[in-house]
């Protein structure tokens, strides 16, 4: 995927995985280690705000409704050898891959919920009426969550904050 900038002057989608990098990255900046369930849960609620506020994706890659809550699994495979445990590897600033939205976005996640634990932040995307729980319940494990469905669940938590 390239990341060549479109003639209305938004670039394609990142990597879901670059996009994580980037993740960890600015929770090391405030002080923050994540671990993979952290992670794998920041990365899906800042795709789920940018899908709400720009109407365009956050990464490429498509979100499933996995047992455990809504995954991307290209984070999944390259952060689980860490299991459990805080995510240990170099960290690397890739903000010269994102535009100033989905860079805002990603500060914005990490500053509102990097505070969480991978529990708390599950329970968040585990909510009767989720796009998870939605997915889960019409198509079953594994299934592809919609990205019209996260949108409007984004929409709808915005609009219920006013």
């Amino acid at each position: 995927m390239s990341n060549h900038t479109e003639s209305n002057g938004i670039r394609d989608p990142q990597s879901s995985v670059l996009v994580a990098r980037q993740i960890l990255w600015l929770a090391h900046r405030h002080g923050r280690v994540l671990t993979p369930m952290q992670l794998l849960k920041l990365v899906y609620i800042g795709h789920g705000w940018m899908l709400a506020l720009y109407g365009r994706s956050l990464f490429y890659e498509s979100v499933e409704a996995w047992r455990y809550g809504p995954v991307e699994p290209n984070v999944y495979n390259a952060f689980k050898k860490f299991g459990g445990n805080q995510i240990t590897e170099p960290l690397k600033d890739y903000s010269d891959h994102f535009d100033e939205y989905e860079l805002d976005i990603m500060e914005q996640v990490v500053s509102v919920y990097s505070d969480y634990t991978g529990i708390q932040l599950s329970s968040l995307t585990h909510k009767n009426g989720s796009p998870w729980d939605t997915t889960i319940k019409m198509l079953g494990q594994k299934a592809i969550i919609s990205n019209d469905l996260i949108k409007q669940h984004y929409r709808n938590l915005l609009s219920s904050s006013k």
